[in-house]
């Protein structure tokens, strides 16, 4: 995550789509907060206003949801969690193609 917001397209990206289909583990809730307060600090100054998180595993949908709900107490940002990745593009971009991925 820290990449992501290195990045120097970071500030102008309005959406961006999280996918964690391949993840081997699930965040705890401490992650889940520590990841917020980051957000916290870096919302401000720009990058997205939504976020699509793509899950495959039931508890990490189920731990995607609870940051769904939690951040938005704290960030100006929209989450949504989807099990598939086309809805989920669909969602941000409604009517294009989903980008091919390598």
């Amino acid at each position: 995550m820290l990449a992501w917001l290195a990045d120097p397209g970071y500030q102008d990206c309005t959406d961006a789509l999280f996918d964690v289909t391949a993840a081997q583990s699930t965040p705890r809730l401490a992650d889940l907060r520590e990841i917020i307060a980051i957000l916290r600090r870096t919302m401000p100054s720009g990058g997205p206003r939504r976020l699509a998180i793509v899950t495959s595993r039931p508890i990490t949908y189920a731990v995607a949801r609870v940051f769904q709900e939690i951040i938005l107490r704290d960030v100006p940002l929209q989450v949504r969690v989807f099990m598939d990745r086309e809805l989920a593009w669909e969602w941000l971009r409604p009517g294009e193609s989903i980008p091919d991925t390598p």
